[in-house]
């Protein structure tokens, strides 16, 4: 039953968000006739996806290699940072950054094939949910079965317990000397005092990689910014270069415009004075036919 309901719920998270709903309850409607109940029951707990869930569920499915290869690289930095590995976790951070970078845009080029527009603030949650799932083994499944019904909420990657007290200790971090030496004493209070500096360190250089992979964000962010201001400002200069080249052209046409006007003008004129003088002669021609006729 559980490999079913498990089977049903992955057709159900790769379909178009618009046909969730419907097929949901066609498949609880199903089992409940087939008289499983349960099965009914755990079909209709499935909730719809949101757009960013969705996109993540897809690329389980569309680009699971390059999912599986960012939570083998958050098991890496789970290790790194458990062992206080300082190189290689910031050689991993920068690996996952860039793979989320990404994985990301593949989500928001596959939505915008879909008919579907990933928003700023959802395309966010996709980067929030994809780096949740390299800090946690139980968030990496649940991404990888491309079954999300929403974005992960970012968890911070866990921090190894405090060693607990050795052998012969009172419990209380303090062990008691077994054969009552000063040296004996004085070797496990060093010891003790490294554990808590290596657990210490350890937190610290936790925060410093949370700190990191919120500044590579905030620079991803202001990055793709700069990138769109970019495109409005070259389009805005090729408009004005545009608009430029209409205003020449058109200075050029009322120029020629204006030219031909004159010239049109002072044809006109001539034209007016020959017509006159045409006319004073047909005028005489006549006077001079009228007097002849007299005569």
């Amino acid at each position: 039953m559980a490999d079913t309901g498990d089977e049903l719920a992955a057709a159900l998270y790769a379909l178009p968000v618009g046909e969730f709903t419907a097929a949901r309850d066609r498949a609880a409607a199903g089992a409940r006739q087939d008289g499983d109940r349960a099965l009914a029951a755990r079909i209709r707990k499935l909730r719809r996806p949101t757009a960013a869930a969705h996109a993540v569920n897809l690329l389980a499915r569309a680009h699971a290699a390059d999912l599986t290869g960012l939570l083998d690289l958050g098991r890496a930095l789970r290790t790194a940072q458990r062992d206080g590995d300082g190189p290689a976790l910031r050689e991993l951070s920068a690996r996952r950054h860039r793979t989320i970078t990404v994985l990301t845009a593949l989500a928001v080029r596959d939505a915008a094939a879909r008919g579907e527009q990933l928003s700023e603030a959802q395309q966010r949650e996709v980067e929030r949910t994809l780096r949740a799932a390299t800090a946690d083994e139980g968030a990496a499944r649940l991404a990888a079965a491309g079954c999300l019904p929403a974005a992960l909420d970012e968890m911070p990657a866990g921090l190894p317990a405090a060693p607990g007290p050795t052998p012969g200790g009172n419990g209380g971090g303090r062990a008691t000397p077994v054969d009552g030496s000063a040296a004996e004493a004085d070797q496990e209070r060093r010891r003790t005092a490294d554990r808590a500096a290596r657990v210490a360190a350890r937190a610290a250089l936790g925060r410093a990689a949370a700190e990191l992979d919120a500044a590579h964000a905030a620079l991803s962010d202001l990055t793709r910014k700069q990138a769109e201001l970019t495109g409005r400002r070259e389009r805005a200069e090729q408009a004005v270069a545009e608009a430029a080249q209409a205003l020449r052209a058109a200075e050029d046409g009322l120029l020629t415009a204006r030219q031909s006007e004159d010239r049109l003008r002072a044809e006109h004129g001539e034209a007016a004075r020959q017509t006159e003088a045409a006319k004073a002669r047909a005028e005489a021609a006549q006077r001079a036919l009228e007097d002849l006729d007299g005569g």
